[in-house]
């Protein structure tokens, strides 16, 4: 594989990080592609020492056909499983999916439609949709906001989101809504400058959740 003068050469890289720092995509030589029975295999081979198991991505459901499958046999034999999304693809049409797993970890961004499509050049219109027809169906297992002051409408985004969700989770399910606090590491481009909130922004926040007895207000 070549890139401009950058060649890969797996004797000479010998697994460092070299060619992710050379290369224009930040592209890795350590990925393997394998398939859904291989990825079980090596799942089922570490029990019991593992209790469960989360995808994510990228974006895991733009994999859902694969994944159907897959977490039918992990549900069975580790136990739970897990989905972390952007909540950009439609829940509704993976039913089988949905019963295969126990629930969804699903970001809100920023709950104004503008300011979605400002940060991530789509609208949030789907993801306010699987909001709320997961909690309706139970299968939403927490819902989470990155906080970044001065960038983006933090309490707006917070108070809508937990006013919406509440009115469709089952009577008497508590789930997790997690409050991320942005840092700098490993961040490129213009979020580079971006500044993290404080204790009290943060605190401030937690105290709206609270707010809520279907909510558990984490701060991360």
């Amino acid at each position: 594989m070549q890139y401009g003068e950058v060649r890969w050469n797996r004797a000479v890289c010998n697994g460092c990080d070299t060619c992710i720092t050379l290369c224009p995509h930040k592209a890795s030589p350590k990925v393997q592609v394998i398939g859904s029975d291989q990825i079980a295999d090596l799942v089922e081979a570490n029990l019991p020492f593992i209790r469960g198991v989360t995808f994510s991505g990228g974006e895991c459901m733009l994999q859902a056909g694969a994944l159907v499958e897959l977490c039918e046999r992990l549900s069975k034999s580790v136990g739970s499983v897990m989905l972390d999304s952007n909540g950009s693809i439609d829940f509704s049409l993976y039913p089988r999916l949905l019963a295969a797993c126990d629930g969804v970890l699903l970001d809100m961004k920023c709950y104004d439609e503008t300011k979605h499509f400002e940060l991530t050049g789509q609208s949030n219109k789907q993801v306010i949709a699987n909001a709320i027809y997961l909690a309706k169906m139970g299968k939403l297992a927490e819902i989470r906001t990155v906080v970044v002051p001065n960038e983006l409408p933090n309490e707006d985004t917070v108070s809508r989101t937990a006013e919406l969700v509440a009115q469709w989770l089952p009577r008497g399910m508590v789930i997790p809504y997690k409050l991320i606090r942005f840092r700098r590491f490993g961040v490129r481009g213009v979020a580079a400058g971006y500044q993290s909130p404080s204790n009290g922004e943060m605190e401030a926040l937690r105290a709206m959740v609270s707010a809520y007895p279907c909510f558990r207000p984490l701060v991360v």
